[in-house]
């Protein structure tokens, strides 16, 4: 029999999450595993309201978050909220931490990104990076853009194409495994703060269609003269 004990199932958040799990405690025993409110567990389950304090900012809810489970004895797994903000936190206390697994509520049945950043990595390029049910990223190839020099950087997106343009040019060209259906998180850096632009920004704007290669080269033309490339 496997033991599970569920940290605080009825506290704000985490009920929605575990109330399924408590209806069905019984039916759960005939497949080996028992729920129980015992200190003697072989899993705790934790859910968002212990690890997430969506009422300050990000970092200072993953701090918050990572000192609570850091008193957590044993093995234990993480169950995130729905929204894309809570899974940002929530990815990063899962990365720093003991956790077993970081399961997400929904579930992800057409495959799509929810959840997306746009960074410059420590190798100078441009990546993309997506959650589709696991973290994906690309890119990373084509051309250096850290040399102290002003460059226009465009990433256009259709579908599952993902393409990179700097200055006006073709740079890379990647595949993504999933389409996109959410909404864009952080732009400059990875999610909870990590590989931050160290730079400037001039100029920025965001369209709903990919941009033609003919469209970003007339525009790099036309803003070359502003910033001197």
């Amino acid at each position: 029999m496997i033991k599970i004990k569920i940290l605080n199932p009825t506290k704000d958040r985490n009920t929605p999450t575990f109330n399924p799990l408590i209806r069905v405690r019984d039916m759960l025993r005939d497949y080996s595993i028992d729920l129980t409110d015992s200190d003697d567990f072989d899993y705790m389950f934790v859910g968002m309201s212990d690890f997430i304090d969506k009422k300050k900012p990000l970092q200072e809810s993953i701090e918050w978050g990572l000192e609570n489970i850091s008193k957590i004895t044993g093995d234990y797994f993480l169950f995130d909220g729905s929204d894309s903000t809570s899974l940002m936190g929530a990815y990063e206390v899962f990365e720093q931490s003991d956790a077993v697994y970081l399961l997400k509520n929904q579930k992800f049945h057409t495959r799509e990104a929810v959840s997306t950043y746009y960074w410059i990595g420590t190798n100078q390029k441009m990546y993309f990076g997506y959650y589709d049910g696991q973290w994906r990223q690309v890119g990373g190839g084509g051309t250096s853009v850290c040399d102290n020099t002003w460059h226009q950087l465009v990433w256009a997106r259709n579908g599952t194409e993902h393409k990179m343009y700097v200055d006006g040019s073709l740079d890379q060209t990647t595949t993504m495994n999933s389409s996109m259906a959410g909404t864009i998180n952080v732009i400059g850096a990875k999610w909870g703060g990590g590989y931050p632009l160290n730079g400037h920004l001039a100029h920025f704007s965001m369209y709903n269609a990919q941009l033609s290669a003919h469209q970003i080269s007339t525009m790099f033309a036309g803003q070359r003269r502003r910033f001197g490339v």
